[in-house]
Formats: structure tokens, sequence, C-alpha cells
């Protein structure tokens, strides 16, 4: 049987074990970017410090196993929310904790007046299917442009 999923704020003194999930998270394909927990940490870190923050943890069973993150901005037709982190550590996948994040996540940027959220991510990867699946669609008037330096 699969526990209760249970979302809270994310707060600075989560870093640590949020970190330590992003990281594992995002070690694995098809991203394999190589942070370390003190680097994870950092990312971190610096979107809970955007002024306009949203951000929440997801607990399953007593232990730190998922994020979302993101920041509201103004836009002609009302605030958007760009999520910039939605993650579940790797053991704790397909027990609907990414759902019970992206639920709660849409249910307070609603109550907060927000009228989209968008989202970078991996094509035809897992991470498009859960999105696909929470009703997000690609949007074929934009691409993603990338300058190494």
């Amino acid at each position: 049987m699969v526990g209760t999923v249970e979302l809270r704020v994310f707060e600075t003194q989560n870093l640590s074990e949020a970190g330590a999930v992003y990281a594992a998270c995002f070690n694995e394909p098809p991203w394999q970017d190589g942070w370390t927990n003190e680097s994870a940490v950092q990312r971190l870190e610096a979107l809970l410090q955007f002024p306009t923050a949203l951000s929440q943890i997801a607990f399953l069973e007593g232990s730190l196993v998922g994020l979302a993150i993101g920041h509201v901005e103004p836009w002609v037709d009302g605030p958007h929310f760009y999520l910039s982190e939605l993650c579940v550590s790797p053991a704790h996948r397909n027990r609907r904790v990414g759902s019970a994040l992206m639920e709660g996540l849409l249910g307070r940027l609603s109550m907060c007046g927000v009228v989209s959220v968008y989202l970078l991510t991996e094509r035809a990867s897992a991470a498009e299917g859960f999105f696909r699946a929470h009703d997000f669609a690609r949007d074929s008037d934009s691409i993603k442009l990338w300058r190494q330096l």
C-alpha cells in the first residue's frame, strides 16, 4: 500500500534534504547533469530567495521525497507561474508523489489568481509524459535557445 503524501511549504531548514533529492533526480537519465548535494542546495536556495517564489515539498512515510518550486510573474492577461523545478526521488516515483505536488501547487496557484503555468522539460521523456498527463501541452510557438559561454 502507498502511504499518504504530506505537502508542506519548502523552507530553508529543508534545503539539505531537498538538495539530495534534487541531485538524485537530475543525475539520472535523461538529464545526467552531475549535481553535487552542495550545488543542488545552492540552486534551490537561490530559487527560494526569488521575491515571488512559491514552493512546496512532499513527505512520504516521514521522508522528504519531492519538491516543486517556481515563481509568479506579472503578465498582460494576469499572473503566470514559471515552474522552475518539480522532482521526486527516484526511489519514490510511481507512488503519486509528483501528482500530489502538482495538484497541490495548481490549487495554491489558482487561489492566488495565477492564470497559467509554464515550464521547460526534455522532449519525449517521462517528464514530458507526466506533465502532459496533467493537462500541459507543448507550445508550438516557442523554442528553447541556448548559448554556452
